[in-house]
C-alpha cells in the first residue's frame, strides 16, 4: 500500500521446529490505532517485538515511514514502547522515569525539563513528579509508562497488553483515557491484546491472529458483524451458530436458509450472502442483538425453549433452544415473561464458510 506508514511483509519466525509466524503481512496508515488480537501464543507479541527490533525475524521486512527498519537496532528505530509490566525503574522518581529516554538521547537539560513536565501534565500526573513507582496506583504507573514512551516523540507507539494488570473498572477508565490521548496527539499505534472489548472499543483497525497467521483484518464493525472465517466468527463476541445452506430469497429480500436437519430459517438482512454458493453448506452467525422476539405464526418466527439467562447490567442475555436443539442467544432490555417458551426471529446474520474439518 502506497499510503502505509508501517509496512510489514511476510514475517517468518521459528523456534526450533515450531513455526511461530507464518508469512505475516500488514499495513498501517499514519495516525491509525491498530490492535493485534488473538489467543495467547497466536504470534501477536512476537510480531510486536520484531517490529520493535527486540526479536529478529527469520525472513520478511519492516518499513516505517518509508525507511527499511528490518536490520536496524531497536535504539535507532525511535519507537515508543509500553510493556505489560510497565518496566518502570523502581528507584527513580516519576520525573526521572519519564526523562530516561531523553537523557539516553543526550537531549539538553532545559529541553528535558520542558518536555517531561508537559508529558506529565498531559497524562494527569501533576503533583506526582517526585514520587517513586511503589507510591503510585496501577493506573498511575500505567500513565507514567505512557508518558515515558511519548516524551521522545516516537513515530510509532507499541503497547503490549498495558491494561491487563488493572482491575476491571480502572481498565475501562484507562481505555477511555488511552483512546482520547491517541486521538488528541494523532499517534500511530500498534496495540497487542487478547481482550476483545479493548480491541473493539479502541481500534481503527483490528488484526485477528491465529496460530501464527492473520485470519482477518478490518474495522471493528467488519470484524464483529462480517467475520470472514469460522475462527473469527467464534472468537469475537457471542453468537448463535447454525449449519445451513442458502435456499433463496423471499419477495421482501429476506434470505431463506435450511439447516442440515431441514429446518427453514429466515434472515431479514443477511450479510456476506455471496460468501458461499447456493446450496453450499455454510455457518450462519447471528449476534444476540440481531435476535428479537416474534409472535407465533409470524413469518420467520421460530419456537424456542428458554434455558438460562444472565443479567449483564444493560441487558438480559437469554439462552434459548430451538426445536431442532440449536442454541440461540437473545439480548433483551426487559425480562421475558409468559412461561417456558418464546418465539424469536433473526433480524440479521452473516454467512461464513465452514472451516475444513
Amino acid at each position: 500500500m502506497s499510503d502505509s506508514f508501517v509496512s510489514v511483509r511476510n514475517l517468518e519466525k521459528r523456534y526450533g521446529a515450531v513455526r511461530v509466524l507464518k508469512g505475516v503481512s500488514l499495513d498501517i496508515k499514519r495516525n491509525q490505532f491498530v490492535s493485534l488480537l488473538g489467543h495467547s501464543g497466536c504470534g501477536k507479541t512476537t510480531t510486536l517485538r520484531i517490529v520493535l527490533g527486540f526479536l529478529k525475524a527469520d525472513s520478511g521486512s519492516i518499513h516505517i515511514d518509508g525507511r527499511d527498519m528490518t536490520n536496524v537496532s531497536p535504539r535507532h528505530r525511535g519507537i515508543g514502547m509500553v510493556f505489560q509490566s510497565y518496566a518502570l525503574w523502581p528507584h527513580m522518581s516519576v520525573f526521572e522515569n519519564v526523562a530516561f529516554g531523553l537523557r539516553v538521547r543526550k537531549v539538553p537539560e532545559a529541553e528535558i525539563a520542558t518536555r517531561v513536565t508537559s508529558a506529565i501534565e498531559r497524562l494527569h500526573l501533576g503533583g506526582l513528579a517526585q514520587r517513586t513507582p511503589r507510591e503510585l496506583s496501577g493506573g498511575q504507573q500505567q500513565r507514567v509508562a505512557l508518558a515515558r514512551a511519548l516524551v521522545i516523540n516516537p513515530p510509532l507507539l507499541l503497547l503490549d497488553e498495558p491494561l491487563s494488570n488493572l482491575d476491571r473498572q480502572l481498565r475501562e477508565d484507562m481505555r477511555l483515557e488511552l483512546k482520547h490521548l491517541q486521538r488528541s496527539i494523532a499517534q500511530t499505534t500498534i496495540y497487542v491484546t487478547h481482550d476483545q472489548d479493548e480491541a473493539l472499543s479502541l481500534s481503527d483497525r483490528i488484526v485477528v491472529m491465529n496460530l501464527g497467521q492473520i485470519e482477518q483484518q478490518g474495522s471493528p464493525h467488519e470484524i464483529y458483524f462480517e467475520p470472514r472465517t469460522e475462527f473469527v466468527a467464534r472468537f469475537i463476541g457471542k453468537a448463535t451458530f447454525l449449519d445451513v445452506a442458502l435456499d433463496g430469497a423471499g419477495a421482501d429480500g429476506t434470505a431463506r436458509l435450511r439447516t442440515t436437519d431441514g429446518m427453514e430459517v429466515h434472515v431479514s438482512k443477511l450479510r456476506r450472502r455471496d460468501a458461499v454458493a447456493p446450496g453450499e453448506r455454510a455457518l450462519l452467525a447471528v449476534r444476540p442483538e440481531e435476535v428479537s422476539l416474534a409472535s407465533s405464526g409470524e413469518a420467520g418466527a421460530m419456537r424456542a425453549r428458554i434455558v438460562e439467562f444472565l443479567f449483564l447490567g444493560n441487558v438480559y442475555r437469554y439462552q434459548l433452544l430451538l426445536d431442532n436443539g440449536s442454541d440461540v442467544f437473545l439480548d433483551s432490555r426487559t425480562p421475558l415473561d409468559g412461561g417456558e417458551f418464546a418465539h424469536v426471529r433473526f433480524d440479521g446474520g452473516c454467512l461464513v464458510p465452514k472451516a475444513a474439518q
